[in-house]
């Protein structure tokens, strides 16, 4: 728009989407080119919408991470300008969406403590959030949301930074066969469920394990990747594979280096908790994932709140 020459305040608003996942100068080309701050009349309105509470911009540069370009523009307001930052927030700057119509209320109860306020209210279609309460293999058949401790081990191999498990895959292949048994009511589709593992070692361990068990014929039928790749996206299942065993704190250095895992990054784990409709499987080393102040107050909140499943 801005190339095209028109004149500043041309437009009465300019609305950014997801800016909260936007690298900050794509937001302000826009809004310099189109908006004259000097303009007293009001006539140019930007409106920016986003959630800074999860996944910013994707930079790859290390000079460029350096220096600032992974905070959003909205996110730099949310955190650096009073009017903005302060709470509760004054409704003439700030319109909060706090009806949820993707989750289950139980999946909602965690991101809701720890982000947003406890304002978010579950408000989506009752059938679809409730369709696997009851399922056999939930230990409480009224709250779906489940965590399978994994005492697994974590493999590299050569000198790439990218982990797998295989403990936790058979696991996975385990709640697959569980998921896709053809049962009167409740059978679920391939594309109603989604595999997060957040080191692409275990994303192609996984692929592999769909098609050489028959879960799949191909590889889209069940989708499988990075948080970054499911941010946005919603399904009925989602089942995370968290990797990581060790028991030691040395390993999050390299995972912070090649900014990866599930570890000391509240962003990721709040995507990630947050992409199932109707029912979330984690499976993860608790002893490993309690390390993290997000993963500890998952799980110790109350075991009746995420029980733990041996």
């Amino acid at each position: 728009m801005v190339t095209e020459k028109f004149p500043t305040n041309h437009f009465t608003h300019i609305f950014i989407d997801d800016c909260g996942h936007a690298v900050e100068p794509e937001c302000i080309v826009p809004i310099s080119g189109l908006m004259d701050p000097r303009d007293k009349s009001g006539r140019a309105q930007l409106v920016i919408s986003g959630d800074h509470k999860q996944l910013g911009p994707i930079v790859r540069s290390a000079i460029a991470r350096n220096l600032g370009l992974p905070v959003s523009l909205m996110e730099r307001m949310m955190t650096d300008i009073e009017m903005y930052k302060n709470q509760p927030f004054n409704e003439r700057y700030i319109t909060q969406l706090i009806r949820n119509y993707r989750s289950h209320d139980s999946i909602l109860e965690i991101p809701r403590r720890m982000f947003y306020n406890n304002q978010q209210e579950a408000c989506g279609d009752s059938k679809v959030l409730n369709c696997m309460l009851d399922w056999d293999m939930l230990p409480n058949k009224k709250f779906p949301v489940m965590f399978h401790s994994v005492f697994g081990t974590e493999e590299r191999e050569g000198e790439s930074p990218s982990w797998f498990n295989r403990d936790e895959i058979a696991q996975i292949d385990m709640y697959l066969t569980g998921l896709l048994k053809k049962k009167k009511g409740t059978q679920l589709k391939l594309s109603d469920i989604g595999i997060i593992a957040p080191y692409k070692k275990q994303v192609s361990k996984i692929r592999q394990m769909l098609l050489a068990k028959r879960h799949i014929d191909n590889q889209n039928e069940i989708p499988v990747g990075s948080v970054e790749e499911f941010q946005g996206q919603e399904f009925k299942v989602i089942i995370i594979s968290a990797v990581r065993s060790d028991m030691t704190s040395a390993y999050t250095d390299i995972d912070m280096v090649f900014n990866l895992g599930l570890l000391c990054n509240p962003k990721r784990f709040n995507v990630a908790m947050t992409r199932a409709r109707a029912l979330l499987i984690v499976i993860g080393n608790p002893i490993t994932l309690e390390q993290d102040k997000c993963w500890k107050t998952r799980v110790c909140i109350g075991e009746s709140l995420f029980p733990l499943i041996h």
